[in-house]
């Protein structure tokens, strides 16, 4: 059950002792955010719930949306863009350079570990699946950014690990490395 799951129900609990038609609200506070979520009877009779986020409110999918962990996931990021374009001062309207692009080939990169060896990190794009926590939306298929490791032309280490990049980062590689290469032993 989610944070937002948890207090909704909470706040259904204590709608249970206020009195008719009093709206109850709660707060939660996962960082950065700082949430409200309130219930009461809207003007037909219906219990409705209602949600602010840093104090703006907004519906509950994309409150959800914005909440979802998984930093690769395009609708999480897509929400985020939004919500920074929504919320940040106005920038200047004058034109600005175009953006340049570069399109990089497959990099690589050599490291020697504590053994002495020679190791060659290589980039690669992989493609995760991944599940929103929040069930803000469906499963998905990202291509992500990682490395694999080879050593005398062969594979040693990389791609997908419990279905997540094993080496994402250089520094992911170099703890590698050093965990899979004992220093050697000083006479």
């Amino acid at each position: 059950m989610t944070p937002l799951e948890q207090t909704e129900d909470t706040l259904r609990q204590r709608q249970l002792t206020e009195p008719t038609g009093a709206w109850t609200e709660a707060r939660l506070d996962l960082p950065p955010w700082n949430i409200r979520v309130a219930l009461g009877r809207d003007r037909q009779g219906g219990w409705r719930f209602r949600y602010w986020l840093d104090g703006h409110r907004l519906e509950r999918e994309p409150l959800q949306t914005l909440l979802c962990t998984i930093t690769l996931c395009p609708q999480r990021q897509s929400a985020h863009r939004q919500w920074e374009a929504f919320v940040a001062p106005r920038r200047s309207a004058r034109p600005t350079s175009p953006p340049v692009f570069v399109h990089r080939l497959a990099e690589e990169v050599e490291m020697t570990g504590p053994d002495g060896q020679t190791w060659t990190a290589r980039s690669a794009r992989l493609r995760v699946q991944i599940d929103c926590p929040q069930a803000a939306h469906p499963s998905r298929v990202v291509t992500v950014d990682a490395w694999d490791l080879f050593r005398d032309g062969r594979c040693v280490a990389g791609g997908l690990q419990d279905g997540q990049p094993l080496l994402r980062t250089l520094d992911d590689v170099r703890a590698w490395i050093a965990s899979a290469c004992p220093a050697p032993i000083a006479a």
